[in-house]
């Protein structure tokens, strides 16, 4: 702190001509250099407040703060800018389609059981023939989240026909005949007609590529899919069996035609585990297919 005096000289003219000079009082000014005493106030009072420890850990604090408060707030403003956006919505996307191609069953193990003649014992390997595939399907995308992410969910319920026969041979069928535990034994397989039915509801996505006011729903688009059902199977004409739970998943390529009309190619992998009553006689077999398939779509949107 220092203090000092300021004084001001004038001059004027006086009567004769001459100069009088007139000094002003000198006023004392006190001027006080404030800024050191704040700095040193300002920290002894942080450290009162806030431990040092405890400082570091809140500038830490208010940097990730910051930065939460940014991304937030980009988040916060994204639907804003796409209500700006001059780019019509895309509307819900109906449609119906139907599908052939060929059935694949992998070869699977069989089980045999029967209480009666106390016989149990598994078919290794057994072969199922490939056969024609048909089905059908009705479904609907929901494009409300393309612009967000650039796909479209949807859904379908899927019907899907196939003949996996049991194919003649000799398998190996370990297990118990008449009660006899047996290793290495063989069992001849007789050619048996078998024929499935598959209704399932699917989730899907789809990726729109080639979108224009023509395609507003893409020239082409990959999609993939996965759901959930039941299959009824009937082997031969005695062999019946309960509907029963079935899987399946799939992937496939749609080109549009025109804004209506539409082809695709699908792969699909269906399985099921069912069991066949034949008198006294129960045999389970899991069903694991291939689907490869072509069929026409019909969109029934604007």
């Amino acid at each position: 702190m220092s203090v000092s005096t300021i004084g001001v000289c004038r001059t004027s003219c006086g009567p004769a001509g001459k100069e009088k000079s007139h000094l002003t009082p000198r006023i004392p000014t006190l001027l006080v250099d404030l800024a050191p005493l704040n700095a040193e106030l300002l920290r002894e009072l942080r450290q009162l407040i806030v431990p040092p420890g405890l400082e570091v850990i809140g500038m830490s604090f208010l940097r990730g703060l910051g930065g939460s408060l940014l991304v937030l707030t980009l988040l916060w403003s994204e639907p804003a800018v796409y209500a700006q956006d001059s780019t019509p919505a895309p509307q819900i996307d109906p449609y119906i389609a139907l599908f052939g191609g060929i059935a694949m069953p992998f070869n699977t193990d069989r089980r045999v059981d029967d209480n009666t003649l106390n016989n149990h014992f598994t078919v290794l390997d057994a072969a199922y023939g490939n056969s024609k595939t048909l089905g059908g399907k009705v479904g609907m995308w929901f494009p409300g989240t393309r612009r967000s992410s650039g796909l479209d969910l949807g859904v379908e319920l899927d019907v899907t026909n196939f003949q996996p026969d049991i194919q003649a041979g000799t398998r190996k069928a370990p297990g118990t005949i008449n009660g006899i535990p047996v290793t290495g034994t063989s069992t001849r397989a007789a050619k048996s007609d078998v024929n499935s039915t598959i209704l399932a509801i699917n989730g899907l996505v789809r990726f729109p590529m080639a979108v224009s006011s023509e395609f507003p729903h893409g020239r082409l688009y990959p999609y993939i899919g996965g759901g959930i059902g039941v299959q009824n199977s009937s082997y031969d004409s005695e062999g019946k069996a309960p509907h029963d739970l079935a899987l399946q998943a799939l992937a496939g390529l749609q080109i549009s035609l025109t804004k209506q009309v539409a082809l695709f190619a699908e792969y699909k992998f269906t399985h099921a585990q069912q069991t066949f009553t034949f008198g006294s006689q129960d045999q389970t077999i899991n069903f694991d297919v291939s689907h490869l398939v072509a069929g026409l779509a019909i969109h029934l949107g604007n």
